[in-house]
């Protein structure tokens, strides 16, 4: 996949427009759609803000690794799991982190 199509799956997985995740980001909702379209590439500056935002790596985002970190979106209260988990693996680390939950709590 190319960075623009990572980017855009990103995007897409979070359910987030074009609008939203350019303010994020820090660049404009062009400038970001030029992005996904592959017709230019960030500088690194906005490079490192979309990894930063999305908890990937850079090579992740280049393309060149196929593993995307486990990343918390706190304002949420998911986690995102690499979609190259099947169903089973899902729901092992869910039954993990609800565990580390209940444990949390108890001990507060």
């Amino acid at each position: 996949m190319t960075f623009g199509e990572i980017l855009r799956s990103l995007r897409n997985e979070r359910k987030l427009s074009l609008t939203k995740l350019s303010k994020e980001i820090g660049v404009s909702r062009q400038v970001l759609a030029s992005y996904e379209n592959g017709t230019s590439m960030p500088n690194i500056a906005p490079f490192t803000a979309i990894a930063d935002f999305f908890g990937v790596s850079a090579d992740y985002l280049l393309g060149r690794d196929s593993f995307a970190n486990i990343s918390h979106d706190k304002k949420n209260n998911c986690i995102f799991l690499p979609d190259t988990l099947n169903d089973r693996e899902c729901s092992l680390i869910k039954e993990v982190v609800n565990t580390f939950c209940k444990h949390s709590l108890k001990n507060k």
